[in-house]
């Protein structure tokens, strides 16, 4: 009897065990760790909450069931760390035909609108045939919408570390042209210069484009097109109850800087419900 219960007793241990390992794979796989770059005032590690783009996309996975951490990283780095799986998932990215082969895009969460932006006295005050020196940031991949544009100017491409960069460069004239959105353009202008967003730089009003922003996740992830997948479907609850517009409702004041009127908009991409997939 005395061996009996003692091999019941290692049994119940075993048992033991296995469930508290695997309840912790599990809590583990309910975490999730994201990459977001600093790109003010949607992302940010000292915004509030992060910023709109971060808490939207944790709001979207804590609907999905999923604990995260966010990484502040530069944009490149990022990328290439989500791609090769050392993070679950990034933010905020365009569709690119560079990207689409390596990774997931998920269902946009934002749009923007985005011009070409010169210098005011520049050497391209007025957006010629070409050719010029357009300064994008490291890792930053030409958007679709406005890559025809960009072929047309016969632009030569030179990177900068980051957009605040290229918007220097722009400013002293080693560039002609930069392109983002002119919500940020203005931040990173007021902010970090000694210039002004409306006085120094021209937004072009052609061509007209809009970015949407998307989360990525890796093709080379094990569950890359599950997270995909989860992000979407507990995106258009996020829309569908109003929580994605009560929390675009806590960032206005982020938006609210000098550049002309209507160019800052900045919106809420809510699937509607007939187009749900």
């Amino acid at each position: 009897m005395a061996q009996n219960a003692h091999k019941l007793n290692i049994t119940a241990g075993l048992l033991g065990l296995l469930i508290a390992f695997s309840a912790s794979v599990s809590a583990a796989s309910d975490s999730l760790t994201l990459a977001g770059g600093e790109e003010v005032p949607l992302s940010g590690r000292d915004l509030l909450g992060g910023g709109l783009m971060t808490e939207l996309v944790a709001a979207t996975y804590h609907r999905a069931g999923y604990q995260t951490s966010v990484k502040f990283q530069p944009w490149a780095r990022a990328y290439v760390d989500t791609r090769d799986t050392y993070h679950d998932a990034s933010f905020s990215y365009v569709r690119s035909k560079q990207r689409v082969g390596e990774m997931y895009y998920s269902r946009p969460l934002l749009r923007m609108g985005v011009k070409l932006i010169s210098a005011n006295n520049g050497p391209v005050a007025e957006l010629p045939d070409g050719p010029t020196r357009l300064c994008l940031p490291i890792g930053y991949a030409v958007p679709d919408s406005i890559g025809w544009r960009l072929s047309s100017l016969r632009s030569e491409i030179i990177r900068a570390r980051n957009m605040r960069n290229c918007l220097d460069m722009v400013g002293n004239g080693r560039a002609h042209l930069t392109v983002t959105a002119p919500i940020i353009a203005a931040h990173l202008i007021s902010k970090n210069t000694d210039l002004d967003p409306l006085d120094d730089f021209s937004f072009h009003p052609a061509p007209e484009t809009w970015h949407e922003l998307h989360l990525i996740t890796s093709r080379a992830h094990p569950d890359g097109d599950l997270l995909k997948r989860e992000f979407n479907r507990a995106w258009e609850t996020l829309c569908a109850d109003g929580t994605a517009q009560s929390i675009m409702a806590r960032h206005q004041e982020a938006f609210q800087t000098r550049i002309p009127d209507g160019w800052s908009r900045v919106e809420l991409a809510c699937p509607q419900p007939e187009s749900a997939q």
